[in-house]
Parts: C-alpha cells; sequence; structure tokens
C-alpha cells in the first residue's frame, strides 16, 4: 500500500535498505533457521501423534456408549414382553411402554406380537405407524423370534429414516416379539451436548462397516468426510454394525501443545533476526494500534449516541398535560454496550377526564426489544382509545406475545385515572408497584401481580384512588435492582427518598440523583402523576358534557 503523505501506511513495514549483510551473519541465520525447522518439525510430528492418540481414545468412549444404547433399547422391549407375557394382559406392557414413547423415552411408535405358530398376531400398538409398513414390520418380527439378540433396522423414506428394532421374548404360555422405531433426524445433523464423550468431536455414525454417504445416520459436522486428524471404529449395535469416523474439533492434547510447535518456529525466527528491527516494528505497532483505539474509541462513543437518539425516538416526543394535572417522565438509557433498550413510558388522554398509562419494560436489549417495545407502546396506545380497562389490554397483550416463539417477555403496569374524581384502576403484569405519595408520607401501592406479557394472559385489576395534592409514581425494574440484593430492598430505598413535597419534575430529579448511578447499567423509565388540589378551577368547559356530571370510570 503507499501513502503519498508518508504517513502511517509505512508503519507496518520498517525498512532495511541500509543494513549490511555480512557472511557471519548470514551464517548463523542459516544455522538458526535450520534449528529453529528441526525442533518445529519433532514438536509438531509429537503433537500430531498425541492428537491421534487421544482421538482414538476418545472415539473407543464414544463407540462403548453407543453400543450401549442398544441395550437399554434391548431392556425396555424385555420389560414389556416380560410384563404382557407374565400377566397375558396386554394393558400392563402398554404402561410399560408408554415410558418409552415421546420425550420420556427413544421410540415414537411400539407393536406386540404373539407368535402362534409361525404366525403373528398383533396385541397392541402404541404411537406413530411403523416407517417399514405393517409388512414389513411382521417380517423383521419373525427374523426376531429365532434370534437370541436385538434386531436392529434402518428404514429409510424420502429425507425421513428411523432405527426399527425388533425382540422375541419367551413367556409361560407362549413366544411374543416386540417391534419398536426411533426417529432419526430429519437433517441428519445433531450437534452434540457438552459433557458426552463426544462433546469433543466432530463424529459421522454411518449404518454398517462403510462410510457411503448414503449411509450417514448422523453428524454434528459441517461438512463431510472429515479432515485432519481421523480415526474410525465399528461397532455392534444390536445385530448391526455401525461405522463411527471422528476428528477432534479442537486441541484434545491442549490449546499449549498445539502451539508450542508455531511458538518454536516464531521463537526461532525472532532470535535469528537483528534485535533493532524487533524493537522497531514493536514500536511502530504499539503507534498504530493507539491509534486504532482512539478511532475504535470514537466509533463506539458516536454509535453509542447514535442508539440513545434512536431509543428516545420510540417514546412519546411530548406528554399530554390535561387540566388538573401535572405529570413528569424520564428515560435514562443504560451504558451496557450500545443496544437498544425495552424500557418504555406512555400517557394516553382516552377522553377529558380519563388518562390512561403505562410503564413497562422488554426482557433483553437489542434491536428486537425495541422493536417488541414499539409494538407493545402502539397496541397498549390503541386498546386504550378503544376504551378497554387495563386488565383488559394486558390479556390482549398477552395473546398478542408468546415467549416461546417471540424469545422475550414483558412487564408491564396499566392503569387509568379519573381527573376529576382521583378514581383509578390498575393491573400489573408482572412489574414492580407503583407508589403513593401524599399528605401521609410515601406508600406501596398494593396490587394484585400477574404473569408478565407472553408468560400468560389473565389479569386482575386493582382500584385505587388518588386524592387532590398526592403524586402515583411508576418505574421499571432498572431504578430499584441491584446485584445481590432483593427487589423489595430496592423498594424500600425507593421508599426513603421518595418525596411526597416535591413536584412531579422536581420528583424525578431527585429520585435519579439519589438512587441512578453515573452509568447505569441497565435502562431506566420512570412516569409521575401528580393530581392537583384544585380540578375544577382548571378545567375549561367541556362541550356535550355536563356541569357536574357522575364521576367514575
Amino acid at each position: 500500500m503507499t501513502n503519498q503523505g508518508g504517513g502511517e501506511a509505512d508503519l507496518d513495514q520498517p525498512s532495511a535498505r541500509n543494513w549490511p549483510v555480512q557472511p557471519a551473519s548470514l551464517f548463523f541465520l542459516v544455522l538458526g533457521l535450520a534449528l529453529t525447522g528441526v525442533l518445529t518439525a519433532w514438536s509438531q510430528l509429537s503433537y500430531l501423534h498425541s492428537e491421534q492418540r487421544l482421538t482414538k481414545l476418545d472415539l473407543r468412549l464414544a463407540g462403548s456408549s453407543i453400543s450401549k444404547s442398544s441395550d437399554d433399547v434391548e431392556l425396555r422391549l424385555s420389560e414389556a414382553l416380560t410384563a404382557v407375557a407374565s400377566s397375558n394382559r396386554p394393558s400392563y406392557a402398554m404402561e410399560v411402554l408408554r415410558q418409552s414413547l415421546g420425550r420420556s423415552g427413544p421410540f415414537i411408535g411400539a407393536e406386540i406380537f404373539r407368535d402362534s405358530r409361525g404366525r403373528l398376531s398383533r396385541e397392541l400398538a402404541l404411537g406413530a405407524t411403523p416407517l417399514y409398513g405393517e409388512s414389513a414390520a411382521r417380517t423383521l418380527s419373525l427374523e426376531a423370534v429365532g434370534s437370541k439378540t436385538l434386531l436392529v433396522r434402518r428404514p429409510i423414506s424420502g429425507r425421513v429414516q428411523r432405527f426399527a428394532y425388533a425382540f422375541a421374548l419367551r413367556g409361560p404360555d407362549g413366544l411374543y416379539v416386540a417391534y419398536a422405531e426411533q426417529a432419526l433426524p430429519l437433517g441428519r445433523h445433531v450437534p452434540v451436548a457438552k459433557g458426552t464423550p463426544t462433546s469433543g468431536l466432530y463424529y459421522a455414525i454411518y449404518y454398517g462397516e462403510d462410510q457411503d454417504p448414503r449411509d450417514l445416520v448422523v453428524t454434528d459436522a459441517p461438512s463431510l468426510p472429515l479432515g485432519g486428524t481421523t480415526a474410525a471404529t465399528t461397532i455392534a449395535y444390536g445385530s448391526a454394525r455401525l461405522r463411527l469416523v471422528a476428528s477432534p474439533i479442537s486441541s484434545l492434547a491442549g490449546a499449549f501443545s498445539e502451539y508450542v510447535p508455531w511458538g518454536i518456529l516464531g521463537a526461532g525466527i525472532v532470535l535469528s533476526l537483528a534485535g533493532l528491527l524487533l524493537v522497531e516494528w514493536l514500536v511502530r505497532r504499539r503507534v498504530v494500534a493507539e491509534s486504532l483505539a482512539r478511532e475504535n474509541r470514537r466509533l463506539y462513543e458516536a454509535q453509542r449516541g447514535v442508539a440513545e437518539t434512536l431509543q428516545r425516538s420510540l417514546l412519546p416526543a411530548v406528554l399530554p398535560s390535561p387540566p388538573g394535572m401535572a405529570v413528569a417522565a424520564r428515560y435514562l438509557p443504560g451504558t451496557a454496550g450500545i443496544e437498544l433498550g425495552g424500557d418504555w413510558y406512555d400517557l394516553v388522554e382516552v377522553d377529558p377526564r380519563q388518562l390512561f398509562f403505562t410503564v413497562g419494560d422488554v426482557s433483553g436489549r437489542g434491536l428486537d426489544a425495541a422493536v417488541m417495545m414499539t409494538t407493545l407502546r402502539t397496541a397498549i396506545w390503541a386498546y386504550a382509545t378503544d376504551g378497554d380497562e387495563p386488565a383488559e389490554v394486558l390479556e390482549k397483550l398477552g395473546r398478542l406475545v408468546q415467549v416461546e416463539t417471540d424469545g422475550r417477555f414483558a412487564t408491564v403496569l396499566c392503569g387509568v385515572l379519573d381527573i376529576e374524581t382521583g378514581d383509578g384502576i390498575v393491573a400489573s403484569a408482572g412489574h414492580p408497584p407503583p407508589l403513593v405519595l401524599g399528605a401521609a408520607g410515601c406508600s406501596v401501592l398494593e396490587i394484585r401481580q400477574g404473569p408478565p406479557i407472553g408468560i400468560g394472559d389473565r389479569y386482575e385489576a386493582t382500584l385505587f384512588s388518588l386524592r387532590p395534592g398526592e403524586t402515583l409514581l411508576g418505574y421499571t425494574d432498572g431504578l430499584i435492582e441491584r446485584r445481590d440484593e432483593p427487589v423489595t430492598e430496592g423498594i424500600r430505598r425507593l421508599v426513603e427518598v421518595a418525596d411526597a413535597g416535591l413536584a412531579p419534575d422536581q420528583l424525578v430529579e431527585e429520585v435519579v440523583r439519589q438512587l441512578v448511578p453515573s452509568a447505569p447499567v441497565d435502562d431506566i423509565a420512570i412516569l409521575a402523576l401528580r393530581r392537583n388540589a384544585r380540578i375544577e378551577s382548571e378545567r375549561p368547559a367541556q362541550v356535550g358534557r355536563p356541569a357536574g356530571g357522575e364521576g367514575g370510570i
């Protein structure tokens, strides 16, 4: 790369044009490189030998585990046959087989036959229809009559594959045969759980003793055939044979052993070069690194500013301030990363005398959390303007969001307040309870807690009354939650610092000043509603509503 200004592009390549190279220097350089090459090759061969030995050891352990799993299948079928043969009552065997179907066991379908002079009569059938078909299942079951081991086959239909098992057992009143099928992965690709014998390996299991791609049963490798250090073995699986091939995902001998050859090579080259070149290169690299660090810091600050601006744009720009009410709100972004948050507040004038308020928090951070927050806030606004009460709004939100599909849940506090009478209704979906501040001090509003949005959809409302001069304070958990302390302690701390004598905007500022650290980890949303002492004198005449009309919600 060229740099017309003679700047940073040259820092990565220090020049050595004027450095004379003497024959003695060349001799020592060649000798050092030769010794480095010999030591590197010896270390690499030793590492590869260790990798091969450890791979074979892990492969034997994995093969033994897979082989023993056929014993578990045989034991399950044997228990079912023993139950029906000893009691001659298929219902007993049905109960035993149910424990092996679905999530609790390996089978997706099972059948039990009774052998009567070479003809099989079905005693019971559970689960899915055999992929083999009834005739093939009977044929395999007849083969099991003359076998002393578990018969295993691999039926295939399109992309669907299964293991079919058949096992015979003689009882007091005849010979019984159990037939079962186990579902295998459709894509033939299953990641290995941690802690299993193959958790450190890429593996592939083939049906039979060859490695034909058509016989592939299951693998966790991104591509086949496996490369690098590999080992293979053939294992007995009932009457079948399985070919297990594996290669290590990462170094089995350890990262140190893996990089020792490269360390020797690098050290030999470095020691063979002039010290001045190394020092100069390190100094120049440090200059470049510091420049990159400054640039990264600048980009981070810029990206965080964009994220914060976008986050605030998703919240209401101006809150309604109807006559008789004083309103204040505050949003504080968390400093953990530059992702968007899911905290929000909102205030909706349902009509001239009713005010619908909400405070919520979507779990997690990022664009998905912000999108869900916007969706919930918009839905609440729509339901509120339609006249739905808080519990009804939460129930509709609960049907709108499901944690199983959306991957997130939300805590929401909804309420509606009659500005003239002060009567209100509030409902909570797992959200921290609001505070009521008045002449008597500060207290926690006792409300009926429902499940978070996305986990349930049944909610109960709580009635409350806000007297003139009293303030309702809603907030998200970022204001009160601290690590290694219960939520109740955070609520107690909030009750202590909340000053009922302050106006809503002053109250919010004081709470933030005393409870929020300079760099909060989580997002925080706060909403304060104060019912003024004189409401009727502040409210203008209302069209279509007679003076002194009935209050209430």
